[in-house]
């Protein structure tokens, strides 16, 4: 069940001079998340509430100072809440809670100067907390095939990020020239992360059974203190641009410009990580040689932390107005931008690891089963084995990030047209292409050589963290993307619609998820870590999109508006579950495939539908009445498919019982994984 509602009120204070805007909304919802362990712990089993609510308001104040100065002043305010990682095998002991809490306040001034000048300055702060609480402290257990039990490996934690931006873009005309030069300044005095996960013990099984061999055994910890790891990250951000459009003639524009981007605050101090001050002094020694080496990825190590400062993006674009009309339009563009993920997620745990007492103070691997000392396999309970972390003298790391960290950026270019058919319709077709670099990556170098007890690559040079399987944060990863799109317009009176297709192909030897350099991340050897074929298709690789959206202002005042959507087969990573180079992560791929995300799942489509009707109160108020349809087919459209092959596939009873390779996991209506069949009434008050 889903509740939605709200207002907005907007009017003058001033005639002519000031006016303000109000608008407030609601959304409280109901779901429900079927949870199956698959036989491992069907006590946990059942269905369980998912509630989610938000609470959302916009002011706006707009003031003409004059008449060449206008004033605009925005607040903006989100609260929501909602269970975090939910799964369909995850028992609600392993959920979490997330709030997020966001205020936003905008000051534009713009001014309009002699000589067709124009100035706009923009100052906005924001403030973004979001806490996720844990529901239990019970042990964590993960199975192959995505049943875990015990509490989430990501909770509890704290984002808190408060930003002050001040913007001024001025702008003029010379000619045939349209000048631009601004300015952007970015101060961040807090990005604070507190990360106090991992504090019960976590198993990871080698099979799908409750007696299955232990991989894994871990835990984190503090010393001189309690409550987890803190992390703080203020930095600065600079930009500046130049730019300008030279109408050359009736026909053909080019922009041209270039952007400089310096962002500061992210050569951090590590000097009190144990990883990065063992890394330091080995790099200094000449001690990574041998047969350790190549040492791929550490050659920084040593060197002075420093930012990166060369970031400047040139680019340049056209559009050629070829009968100088609008019939036929060309349109193309290359250009090169820099930009990072929410945060510079790829440094966050090197910076809590430099900064805190808080790490890993037990860890014991075996990539085909931990052993008691009688040569028996462990099992969750008995005592435990001894500790592989014991040089250690303090809690360890998870994370050591390179003192030379790099602004990722893309080259992009883009070329097409627009053509007009007759009176309505219209054509177009674009390319795009896209080559990011210095993305951000989270190797794990220090592996197994040679079997799953041998000592770990480095072992010899670290002597207290050559022990740890911990990950080096590197700013070395690629990707492309490919793609055309199509698309045909239609505009009238009465019917408006679009169709779209889109034929691309997206890959990267970063995060497999696309969206940030979180998780779903391992080299395929540690020795060549950035070889070519660690670039494979992103998750979000749909080769082919088909978007189809349409109003038709029908008979008897009824407006009815479809969207239809679909994509094909997007991909997962097939391994094959065990270790098969010895190098103790069960991360190797099967016989005859030789990238990452190899496999592909299911096609993605879903219908939706909206109609709408006003109905005239009085000359100035009138009531609008909406029904809306979401997936109106009620397409299951599978996901979360079970990439391990070491895991024989069984249909099951139903598709949400299946287990082994290939099989999925979740579906329409599961928790983030959009609608099943959901219809809602609505109704919208205008005066």
């Amino acid at each position: 069940r889903k509740n939605q509602f709200g207002g907005s009120l907007g009017g003058p204070i001033v005639k002519d001079k000031t006016h303000f805007f109000l608008s407030v909304e609601r959304v409280k919802q109901d779901t429900t998340q079927s949870v199956s362990t698959k036989g491992l712990f069907p006590a946990k089993d059942g269905v369980f509430n998912v509630p989610f609510t938000e609470n959302m308001a916009v002011g706006k104040i707009n003031h003409q100072l004059n008449p060449n100065n206008y004033l605009s002043v925005r607040y903006g305010y989100d609260k929501n809440q909602q269970p975090y990682g939910v799964g369909p095998n995850t028992p609600p002991e392993g959920w979490g809670i997330s709030t997020n809490k966001f205020h936003s306040m905008n000051v534009n001034l713009n001014s309009a100067l002699s000589g067709g000048r124009l100035n706009e300055f923009v100052y906005q702060y924001s403030y973004f907390k979001n806490f996720i609480s844990a529901n239990s402290d019970l042990p964590y257990e993960s199975f192959p095939g995505g049943v875990t039990i015990g509490q989430s490996i990501n909770t509890p934690q704290t984002t808190e990020q408060h930003k002050h931006q001040f913007r001024d873009d001025f702008s003029w005309t010379m000619g045939k020239h349209d000048l631009r030069v601004g300015a952007s300044f970015i101060y961040e005095p807090a990005l604070d992360i507190t990360f106090s996960t991992g504090q019960v013990y976590q198993y990871t099984h080698l099979g799908a059974d409750r007696n299955s061999p232990i991989t894994s055994i871990s835990k984190n910890g503090s010393i001189g203190g309690v409550g987890g790891s803190e992390g703080r990250i203020p930095n600065n951000q600079y930009a500046f641009y130049l730019q300008d459009g030279w109408r050359m003639n009736d026909k053909l524009t080019l922009d041209i410009g270039v952007r400089y981007d310096l962002v500061t605050g992210f050569a951090f101090d590590q000097s009190k990580n144990i990883i990065y001050a063992e890394m330091t002094a080995a790099a200094k020694a000449g001690k990574f040689s041998g047969n350790i080496c190549p040492c791929i990825g550490l050659e920084d190590f040593g060197k002075e932390a420093k930012e990166d400062t060369n970031n400047i993006a040139p680019r340049v674009g056209f559009t050629y107005d070829s009968k100088a009309d609008g019939s036929m339009v060309f349109r193309g563009g290359l250009g090169r931008y820099y930009d990072f993920a929410y945060t510079n997620a790829n440094i966050l745990f090197a910076v809590i690891g430099a900064q805190s007492s808080f790490g890993k103070i037990y860890e014991v691997t075996n990539s085909t089963g931990i052993r008691n000392a009688d040569g028996s396999f462990y099992q969750v309970g008995q005592p435990l084995p001894a500790n592989q972390l014991a040089n250690a003298s303090a809690p360890l790391p998870s994370h050591v990030a390179t003192p030379l960290p790099k602004q990722p950026f893309t080259d992009q270019a883009n070329f097409g047209f627009s053509k007009k058919l007759g009176q309505d319709y219209a054509l177009e077709i674009d390319g795009v292409y896209a080559h990011g670099q210095d993305l951000g990556t989270r190797v794990r170098l220090n592996v197994r050589t040679g079997s799953a007890t041998a000592p770990r690559r480095f072992a010899s040079i670290l002597p207290q963290s050559g022990t740890s399987n911990f990950r080096v944060d590197l700013m070395e990863g690629v990707s492309h993307y490919k793609g055309v799109n199509v698309a045909i317009k239609k505009r009238s009176g009465k019917l408006n619609f679009t169709a779209w297709y889109s034929l691309s192909k997206s890959t990267s030897s970063a995060s497999l998820r696309a969206t940030d350099e979180f998780g779903e991340y391992d080299a395929l050897n540690a020795y060549d870590p950035f070889a070519a074929n660690q670039e494979g298709p992103v998750r979000t690789d749909a080769r082919h999109r088909i978007t189809i959206n349409g109003t038709w202002n029908a008979p008897a005042g009824f407006r009815i508006s479809p969207v239809f959507r679909y994509k094909s087969k997007t991909p997962y990573n097939a391994i094959t579950g065990v270790d098969n180079n010895l190098d103790g992560l069960n991360y190797d791929l099967p016989a005859g495939v030789t990238t990452l995300n190899s496999a592909r799942g299911a096609d993605f489509k879903q219908f939706d539908l909206r109609i709408s009707r006003f109905v005239n109160l009085t000359k100035t108020a009138r009531f609008e009445v909406i029904a809306e349809g979401f997936n109106v087919t009620n397409a299951k459209n599978p996901g979360g498919f079970i990439s391990n092959m070491s895991l024989p596939y069984k249909p099951g009873t139903t598709a949400f019982n299946a287990t082994g390779f290939g099989a999925p996991t979740t579906f329409a209506g599961d928790f983030q994984r959009g609608e099943q069949r959901l219809f809602q009434l609505g109704v919208r008050f205008d005066f």
